[in-house]
């Protein structure tokens, strides 16, 4: 199983007992998280930090502001970061939730996580 180099992941993810599983799987595997309930929470945390985000895990479809634009803006202020996103909707939603890659679908694994997650980290994978 990889193992973190101190990554830092940015979570979106509008269900707060996810985002807290999320939190603690990866907290556990050695990244640092920073936690957002939605795209505009992520902006304001990026906009107040001098860290650099390595990686934006964020849901697809959320109601304040979808998973890609919230990856476009984040890019605008970090565009080396990378994104990886997250659908519980990737085999029954429209085409367009189909076209974003790389995509992980809910429900997943710790495994299923921290291997997708890797992956997009180490370039495998587009990470858009």
């Amino acid at each position: 199983m990889p193992v973190a180099g101190g990554e830092t992941v940015l979570v979106v993810e509008d269900a707060d007992d996810l985002r807290e599983v999320i939190e603690r799987i990866l907290t556990a595997n050695g990244y640092k998280v920073m936690l957002a309930a939605s795209g505009p929470d992520a902006l304001d945390l990026i906009r107040g930090t001098k860290r650099r985000v390595d990686m934006l895990l964020t849901d697809v479809v959320m109601a304040r502001m979808q998973g890609d634009e919230v990856a476009e803006r984040v890019r605008e202020l970090q565009p080396r970061t990378r994104v990886l996103y997250m659908s519980g909707y990737a085999q029954t939603q429209a085409a367009s939730v189909k076209a974003l890659e790389p995509i992980l679908e809910k429900p997943f694994t710790e495994p299923d996580l921290l291997a997708k997650i890797d992956q997009v980290l180490q370039g495998s994978v587009s990470g858009t």
